[in-house]
């Protein structure tokens, strides 16, 4: 069972968003992974080293999470922190999840794609 656990919480940081990096001035955006790479890549990144998906309306990507500006073209959008990690005690927290798809679900309908 404790093998199972392992690869959900793997799966979970590889393959789900850990947060949206928007740079308005380049109108586009990227989702990265717990690692700070691309979704579904295990090996540690760099957001600023991500390629960006063009996006026309940049200004209307919802901002549900914690909000790091930087400068004012640039704003990093956290989904979940240390504190509510779905998997921070190694075994998932279903409200800690609950409140990671509430901040997921309105991104994932208005991107147009499962996230």
């Amino acid at each position: 069972m404790e093998n199972y656990q392992e690869k959900a919480r793997e799966n979970f940081y590889r393959n789900r968003p850990y947060g949206i990096h928007i740079d308005y001035a380049r109108k586009g955006f990227v989702l990265f992974n717990h690692y700070t790479n691309s979704l579904g890549k295990q090996e540690t990144g760099s957001i600023e080293g991500l390629p960006l998906e063009k996006f026309e309306d940049v200004d209307a990507i919802p901002l549900n999470g914690k909000i790091i500006k930087n400068g004012n073209q640039t704003t990093d959008i956290y989904f979940y922190t240390d504190d509510s990690n779905p998997y921070k005690n190694m075994k998932l927290d279903m409200d800690a999840l609950k409140q990671y798809n509430r901040f997921i679900y309105p991104l994932s309908l208005f991107l147009d794609r499962i996230l």
